[in-house]
C-alpha cells in the first residue's frame, strides 16, 4: 500500500495523516489535530487483521483493562480505520496512543560501553522494576504479550517503558483466541520452541503463547540487563581446555536443550567472559533466575511471575551500593568488591586491551564466543550515545518504610493509649466489643500503611519517594484505623436491626397464627 493522506474512524470522521516512518508490517502516521494519537495503516492484506484489531479495541474498553490502567504504557489500538466513509469501506488499520522515548530495551544491552555513558546499573534496575510492573498489570487483564523483541520495548527518560507493536500480541475476547505470530530468537519458551517444530506459530496445533512464556522471555531480559547484555544460554569455549569441541549451537538450541552455563555445566564450554559472576547477585536473585531457567525448563508453572520479580528488584534496588573506580557500576552490598569492574578486567585481558578503563577508541569485536548466536552485543553509534537520557535515580525505599512504619506504630500507640478506648467505650458499653475495636483499629492502621508503601505509592516502582509520600502514608494508616471503627458500627448496627426484624417478624408470625386459629 502507498502512502495515504487520509483515514476515517468508525463514526466516519475523516482523518488527515502525514508520514512518519514505513516498517516491515505497516507504515505510521501522524493525525492533524491529536498530537498524542497516530495511525498504523497496514501495507498488505489488512482485512485478515481486522478480527483482532476490533477484538483488541473490545478489550481496551472493558473495565478490567481500564482498571489496569495501561494506557501511557502500551501502544494498544484505540479504534479501527477504513479507507472512506462510504457504506462499503475497508478496513485499512488503527489508532493508537503515541509513544515519545528516547531508547529501546535493546540499546542497554551494549557491551563494552562508554565510559561517559550515563545509564548506571541502578538505571537499568530501575528500568526492570518498570518492565515488571507493565507485564504484570497487562497480565492482571488475561492477556499476554507473546513477542518479546528488545526493540519494541521503548525506554522513557525516566528509565520507565512502553510497549509499541501491541497489534501482535496474543490475545482472548469473547471465547476467541487472536495468536502472536512472531517471537524474536532467542525469547521462546523450550516448551513452545519444541510445539511449534515444523509449523508457525499461528498454525501450531496445541497452545502458544501464554503467561508463563511471557515469564520466560522476562526472566531472560531480567538476566541480560544484570549481566551485562550476556544471555543466560550463551556458551564460549573454555579457556583452559584444549583439545576438540562440538560446533556452537544456536541460542533456541540451547534454550530447548535448557543448557545455561550459568547453572551447569557444559562440557567444553563455559560462561563468556564479559559476564559477572552470577554468585555475585544476591542470593534472592539467583532463586528466582534457577526458578526460570533451571525449575521452569521442564516446569512452566515454576516460573516466577512479573510481581515477584518486581519485589525482588525493588529489594535489590535498595541494596546497590557504588562502584568507587566506575560511576557507572552498582553492585549488591554482600559483595567485597565491584563485579562489573572484575568483567571489564577478564574481558580487557581477553582482547588484548588495557586492563584499567577503556580508551576512546575502543570498539566492540567480540563476535567469535558463539556464532550460532543471535545475541553478540551490538556496537553504539556515538549519536545514539549521546542521546542517551540522563535522569539518575537514588533509591530511598529502605528508609521511606523504616519512617512511615515507625511514625505510624507512634501514631497508633497514642490513639490507643488516649483516644480509641473512649470512642468504643462510647459506641457500644461493652468491654469485649471495646477491646474488638480498639486491637482491630491498631492491626487496620498498620496494614493500610503497609498497603499505600506497597501498592499506592507513586515511588514504589522506581524506589524514591517524595516528603508527601511519606505523609500520605501515615494518613492512609489512620483512614485504615478510623474506618475500621466505622465498619464494625456499621456491622453491629447491621446486627441489632437484623435481630429486631426477626423479633418482630416471629411475634407477626405468633400473632397471624393465632388470628387464624391455627
Amino acid at each position: 500500500m502507498s502512502a495515504i493522506d487520509y483515514a476515517y474512524t468508525k463514526g466516519k470522521t475523516k482523518l488527515k495523516l502525514t508520514l512518519l516512518g514505513s516498517g516491515g508490517e505497516g507504515a505510521v502516521y501522524e493525525i492533524d489535530g491529536h498530537p498524542d494519537v497516530v495511525a498504523k495503516i497496514y501495507h498488505d492484506e489488512p482485512d485478515k487483521r481486522e478480527g483482532k484489531i476490533d477484538a483488541m479495541v473490545a478489550i481496551s474498553e472493558s473495565f478490567i483493562f481500564k482498571s489496569a490502567n495501561l494506557s501511557n504504557d502500551i501502544a494498544w489500538p484505540l479504534s479501527p480505520l477504513y479507507d472512506s466513509d462510504r457504506d462499503d469501506r475497508k478496513f485499512i488499520g488503527f489508532g493508537m496512543k503515541r509513544i515519545k522515548a528516547t531508547a529501546e530495551l535493546d540499546d542497554l544491552y551494549v557491551y563494552p560501553s562508554k565510559n561517559d555513558s550515563s545509564v548506571t546499573i541502578k538505571d537499568r534496575v530501575t528500568c526492570l522494576i518498570s518492565l515488571c510492573d507493565v507485564i504484570d498489570r497487562l497480565h492482571q487483564t488475561g492477556q499476554v504479550f507473546g513477542d518479546f523483541n528488545p526493540n519494541n520495548i521503548k525506554i522513557k527518560p525516566d528509565w520507565s517503558v512502553s510497549f509499541v507493536d501491541a497489534d501482535s500480541y496474543h490475545v482472548r475476547n469473547s471465547g476467541k483466541e487472536y495468536r502472536c505470530v512472531v517471537c524474536a530468537p532467542g525469547y521462546v519458551a523450550p516448551e513452545l520452541i519444541r510445539a511449534c517444530k515444523g509449523t508457525t506459530y499461528a498454525d501450531c496445533p496445541g497452545a502458544t503463547f501464554t503467561r508463563e512464556t511471557d515469564r520466560f522471555a522476562l526472566a531472560i531480559h531480567i538476566f541480560r540487563m544484570l549481566m551485562n547484555g550476556c544471555h543466560p544460554f550463551i556458551c564460549e569455549r573454555h579457556l583452559k581446555r584444549a583439545g576438540s569441541a562440538p560446533a556452537p549451537k544456536s541460542t533456541d538450541k540451547r534454550v530447548e536443550s535448557g543448557e545455561t552455563p550459568f547453572f551447569k555445566s557444559i562440557p567444553n564450554y563455559a560462561a563468556p567472559q564479559y559476564a559477572p559472576d552470577i554468585n555475585t547477585l544476591p542470593p534472592y536473585l539467583r532463586d528466582l533466575f534457577r526458578k526460570a531457567f533451571v525449575d521452569g525448563h521442564t516446569n512452566p508453572a515454576a516460573r516466577p511471575a512479573a510481581s515477584e520479580w518486581k519485589s525482588a528488584l525493588i529489594r535489590y534496588s535498595s541494596e546497590l551500593i557504588a562502584c568507587r573506580c566506575d560511576r557507572s557500576h552498582y553492585y549488591w552490598k554482600g559483595n567485597g568488591s565491584c563485579p562489573y569492574c572484575a568483567a571489564d578486567h577478564r574481558y580487557n585481558k581477553k582482547m588484548g586491551l588495557v586492563p584499567a578503563k577503556n580508551s576512546a577508541a575502543t570498539t566492540n569485536t567480540r563476535n567469535g564466543a558463539n556464532s550460532g548466536s543471535t545475541f553478540q552485543t551490538k556496537q553504539v553509534a556515538a549519536t545514539a550515545a549521546a542521546a542517551a537520557p540522563t535522569y539518575s535515580n537514588h533509591s530511598n525505599a529502605g528508609w521511606f518504610w523504616f519512617i512511615t512504619l515507625a511514625a505510624t506504630i507512634v501514631m497508633l500507640i497514642l490513639l490507643g493509649l488516649h483516644a480509641l478506648p473512649g470512642i468504643y467505650a462510647e459506641m457500644f458499653e461493652n468491654e469485649t466489643l471495646v477491646a474488638i475495636g480498639v486491637v482491630g483499629s491498631l492491626i487496620s492502621g498498620i496494614v493500610g500503611s503497609a498497603l499505600f508503601n506497597s501498592k499506592w505509592a507513586p515511588g514504589r516502582i522506581s524506589g524514591t519517594h517524595a516528603w508527601w509520600e511519606y505523609l500520605l502514608s501515615v494518613l492512609t494508616a489512620f483512614g485504615f484505623t478510623i474506618g475500621f471503627g466505622v465498619a464494625m458500627g456499621l456491622v453491629i448496627l447491621t446486627m441489632y436491626l437484623l435481630s429486631y426484624l426477626f423479633m418482630g417478624a416471629f411475634i407477626i408470625a405468633i400473632v397471624v397464627g393465632i388470628l387464624s386459629g391455627g
